[in-house]
């Protein structure tokens, strides 16, 4: 291998000889270097900003797009609520209300419910046997609220025997007093009052009924004699109060006691 063998001198009056030359390299190329970075970080953060630039509405549109989506999607949504709400029935359901048992604490009141299983006790917050999504949601004195799948709908308790409807009132039949089917008339000898003449007043069959007969004098009404003017006046005026009384009566010269009554007349 051949030795390679540098003149010093040589060197160094050539490098003196062209020392401004490589000054001026020296400081060109550092520039032009910086330069030409300087260009390409400038390019690449211009195609950066042209990247996002376009990237930034595409998203910006997809994102849009969605929000109208959810928004048209909700108000769909509620629109189609609204419609259930206000056109669907809630359905009705095959129970009765057969009783309550009321508590103070409601945690503790019943509804007695008769469903396609049977009658069966529920607490409040329970679900009724064999329908899906119905529970007993309140229970309060004559009433149980039922949650039929999130529509309230309320069971009032009902009697048994609810009140018959009111009959005509029957018409009321006259009451008849003594007076009705009597007449009298006081009797006297020599000025003295001895009784009282009894006489049919109307069908004399009635009078007959009450036990009298045509020309019974009576002598006695209950506890009154007749032959007093006092007890008499007294007497009589009870015929017209009284439906049935007790007489002493004067027939064929003998005494008769009689107990008349309207009813044997009716």
């Amino acid at each position: 291998m051949k030795k390679m063998i540098i003149d010093i001198d040589s060197l160094i009056i050539w490098l003196h000889k062209h020392s401004q030359q490589m000054l001026c390299a020296g400081v060109i190329l550092p520039t032009l270097l910086l330069f030409i970075c300087t260009v390409n970080t400038y390019c690449e953060s211009m195609r950066d900003t042209n990247v996002s630039s376009t990237l930034v509405p595409a998203i910006a549109d997809k994102v849009n797009v969605n929000l109208n989506m959810d928004d048209g999607s909700h108000e769909g949504s509620l629109a189609v609520a609204k419609s259930a709400a206000t056109t669907v029935a809630p359905v009705s359901l095959a129970l009765t209300l057969t009783g309550i048992i009321a508590s103070d604490d409601r945690v503790f009141s019943q509804a007695i419910i008769t469903s396609q299983g049977g009658p069966r006790n529920y607490n409040q917050g329970e679900y009724i046997e064999g329908l899906s999504g119905v529970f007993i949601e309140k229970i309060d004195i004559n009433t149980v609220r039922i949650n039929n799948n999130g529509t309230s709908q309320l069971m009032t308790l009902l009697d048994e025997d609810p009140t018959p409807p009111s009959k005509a009132p029957e018409q009321t039949k006259k009451t008849r007093f003594l007076s009705d089917f009597i007449i009298s008339n006081p009797v006297y000898e020599n000025e003295k009052l001895t009784g009282v003449k009894l006489y049919p007043r109307g069908a004399a069959s009635r009078f007959t009924r009450l036990g009298f007969k045509s020309g019974d004098i009576a002598l006695k009404i209950n506890n009154h004699i007749l032959s007093e003017p006092e007890g008499m006046k007294a007497a009589l005026n009870e015929l017209s109060t009284l439906g049935s009384a007790q007489f002493t009566v004067l027939r064929n010269s003998n005494e008769k006691l009689i107990n008349a009554s309207t009813m044997d007349v009716e």
